[in-house]
């Protein structure tokens, strides 16, 4: 089956990648044109290093221009639950270097040649009850006491088609930007740094001979003193020993339509996350748990059932037709 088109990556401006043959020796090669892989490029090429990125389809062509594009800073399963995890003081370190990501991104956006469409209005996470009510608040009060504005919301905050299905839930910072405008200007600021991209090229293997790493990549062979490896879920193509399960996601944008949503929105413990976007379109994502088996892959195609729940989550309800899952109902 053919990947389906990225629409983040479809309406981003294009970012001219190196040409010409790959260079025989380097000193560091990056594998993996994302968001990590592009930033460890631009640092060390700002710091003197010669860099060449190679992906093996393209410039965000994995999770960093295909996701929901929703800034969320904040541990992805809470704090309640990473203190528990980590300890507190893991915890909290990690929930600063998200913070520390968005300084990031506002620095990126200040410096890019085209608008990121980076939009902060908050992200209201949604309860369904009041157990996960409940738990949601705690979380609130330990991010409070981190030094994060959050605060609850009831039921008369819930957007209005969202109301028979979410009894309130918590408002805290962040919000959405362009996936694909934010990579491309990431590439473009590794790029000026003195990187170079070569995308599409797909590595083959990594190995080392006589002290020096050897990448190779169809029928180049690039020798080089460091390698780093940004493929995400994709690691296993590059490097088959490391033991990382992929966990595909997928998403549904539509057309313009009516305002509904002002926050970003996610919902069951961040299976499903939504947003409008301020051109008026709706972009949805989740349901990954229909199909937890079926998802671990890292295969780009799209699954049936899952692509039912999501269009059926931005469909609009028929007259007296009761919708048998959540409906934005616009």
């Amino acid at each position: 089956m053919q990947t389906p088109l990225s629409f983040w990556r479809v309406t981003a401006p294009p970012v001219a990648v190196s040409g010409g043959p790959l260079p025989l020796d380097t000193d560091v090669v990056v594998i993996g044109a994302g968001l990590s892989g592009l930033s460890v490029a631009r640092r060390l090429a700002e710091a003197g290093r010669d860099v060449i990125v190679l992906d093996r389809t393209g410039v965000g062509a994995g999770a960093s221009a295909r996701n929901g594009g929703i800034v969320a800073p904040g541990l992805v399963d809470g704090m309640s639950a990473g203190i528990r995890r980590l300890g507190e003081t893991a915890a909290r370190t990690l929930l600063q270097l998200t913070w520390d990501s968005l300084r990031i991104i506002r620095e990126v956006e200040v410096g890019a040649a085209f608008p990121l469409e980076l939009d902060l209005p908050g992200r209201f996470i949604l309860a369904r009850n009041e157990e996960e009510e409940a738990g949601l608040h705690e979380n609130a009060r330990l991010l409070r006491a981190a030094g994060e504005t959050v605060r609850e919301a009831g039921r008369e905050e819930v957007p209005g088609p969202l109301r028979g299905s979410y009894i309130g839930g918590i408002i805290l910072e962040g919000g959405f930007v362009h996936s694909g405008r934010l990579t491309m200007a990431f590439a473009a600021r590794a790029l000026a740094a003195g990187a170079q991209i070569y995308a599409p090229c797909n590595v083959d293997t990594i190995g080392r001979e006589a002290g020096v790493l050897v990448v190779r990549a169809g029928a180049s062979t690039i020798r080089a003193r460091d390698v780093v490896v940004a493929v995400n879920g994709f690691i296993a193509r590059v490097l088959p020993q490391m033991p990382v399960e992929p966990a595909r996601g997928q998403m549904i944008v539509t057309e313009p339509v009516a305002p509904v949503l002002q926050y970003a929105m996610s919902a069951r413990h961040g299976f499903d996350y939504f947003h409008q976007r301020r051109d008026g379109r709706l972009v949805a994502g989740g349901f990954r748990d229909l199909a937890l088996l079926a998802e671990a892959t890292d295969e780009m195609v799209l699954n049936g059932e899952i692509q039912a729940a999501l269009t059926e989550l931005v469909t609009i309800p028929k007259s007296g037709v009761k919708p048998r899952r959540l409906r934005l109902g616009i």
